[in-house]
């Protein structure tokens, strides 16, 4: 009961930072906003910050600018850092097309900065809501984002679209998500790949693959397809 008491009041104490400057001792500037962080609080939590406060420009002016990101998304992201949640900001487009977009771009800025809680909350939430509501007019886009703000390594994401079109192919019925998959070359191999990974699970229980009609032989010929590997 009292480490509960004391975390609570450690977690009010971030909280309590986050909305006065009280002892801020460095700026994180993006677009016309200016947050007033703490390098204790900042710093522990990503390596990229921790790096701007020890050297360079930043470390003489004390800020930094971060002209690339949205301010919506760097606002969450101070958001994050003090209370190890962020919420959504108010969408001018409607709701439904823009949670689930909003939390795959967190997740690239998460990966961006380094910062390793933020990027697993990120990744939480978007498979949450894409489990959720995997229909929505977001979707799309979501899927774009996905493919074009990580690398073909980072599986956190991709893993969620793949199986979402994994359980529900017939999402490919709706017009906009067919278009999203063909302006997206890495999610249709991956579509292809996963596929074949179901038609191999379903097959070998049944036995050798070799009784079956098509398929690829030993010798490098295509079995029941008319087609051989022999000149």
């Amino acid at each position: 009961m009292v480490v509960s008491i004391q975390q609570a009041e450690l977690v009010q104490g971030l909280k309590a930072l986050y909305k006065s400057s009280d002892y801020s001792d460095f700026k994180i500037i993006c677009g016309n906003d200016v947050h007033k962080v703490h390098k204790a609080i900042v710093c522990s939590q990503s390596d990229f910050f921790a790096a701007a406060c020890r050297f360079g420009q930043e470390a003489t002016n004390g800020e930094i600018r971060l002209q690339e990101d949205k301010p919506a998304l760097v606002k969450a992201m101070i958001q994050y850092l003090y209370h190890l949640e962020y919420d959504l900001p108010d969408f001018e487009d409607s709701l439904e097309k823009a949670v689930l977009v909003f939390h795959a771009e967190m997740y690239s800025l998460a990966d961006k900065y380094n910062i390793r809680g933020m990027k697993a909350f990120a990744q939480d939430h978007f498979q949450n809501r894409a489990k959720g509501n995997c229909r929505v007019k977001e979707f799309p886009t979501a899927i774009r984002t996905v493919y074009k703000t990580t690398v073909d390594e980072d599986r956190g994401l991709r893993d969620v679209v793949v199986d979402m079109f994994s359980m529900n192919m017939d999402l490919l019925d709706w017009p906009e998500i067919k278009e999203a998959v063909k302006d997206t070359a890495e999610l249709a191999f991956e579509l292809l790949m996963k596929s074949r990974e179901q038609e191999v699970k379903l097959v070998q229980p049944l036995g050798s693959p070799s009784g079956r009609r098509g398929g690829v032989s030993q010798q490098g010929g295509f079995r029941g397809f008319g087609m051989s590997s022999h000149v």
